[in-house]
């Protein structure tokens, strides 16, 4: 299954594709810019992606928009709960700015605890002993810093997320 996972910036997305397989192996299948949410969803249909979550924190109204009637998008936004769940599925009617299921514009938005998120994929890639759950990146990207980065820059310390370049 082809997951994609969008940040959304003020005049551009960043975009992710990964490829999951039944016993947890992931590899990257494509990650970088995209200009627009036309420029995606061609990008998607190229991938074959089957769900592709996009963060609506930044601009909201407009993912929500271009979600709505686009199978497979799904918009997201991280909170800090530290709740049982680590995921929270919501209605929200677009037409009356609520939780509702009784508008004709109603659509699912996914809320997700990413610390928690973080704790579990940290788990999963330290599997060894050929159990599976690797984290792969494909040649070509391994030489890429800014990837590189990104995926690693981020600490658990005394059981907080922290990331140490934030000041």
């Amino acid at each position: 299954v082809v997951f994609g996972g969008v940040d959304v910036q003020k005049g551009y997305l960043v975009a992710t594709f990964r490829q999951f397989a039944r016993n947890g192996d992931s590899g990257l299948v494509w990650r970088g810019t995209v200009s627009d949410f036309g420029a995606l969803d061609a990008l998607a249909a190229t991938y074959g992606m089957q769900y592709g979550l996009i963060d609506q924190r930044y601009r909201t109204r407009e993912v929500q928009e271009w979600c709505f009637g686009r199978a497979g998008y799904i918009p997201c936004e991280g909170v800090k709960t530290r709740a049982r769940s680590i995921f929270a599925v919501n209605s929200l009617d677009l037409d009356e700015g609520r939780s509702t299921r009784t508008g004709l514009r109603v659509i699912e938005t996914l809320t997700h605890d990413g610390d928690q998120l973080k704790d579990i994929l940290v788990n999963l890639i330290q599997q060894t002993d050929g159990a599976g759950r690797r984290w792969m990146v494909p040649k070509g990207y391994g030489g890429n810093e800014e990837y590189c980065s990104q995926m690693t820059a981020e600490r658990c310390i005394n059981g907080k997320w922290v990331n140490p370049l934030d000041k």
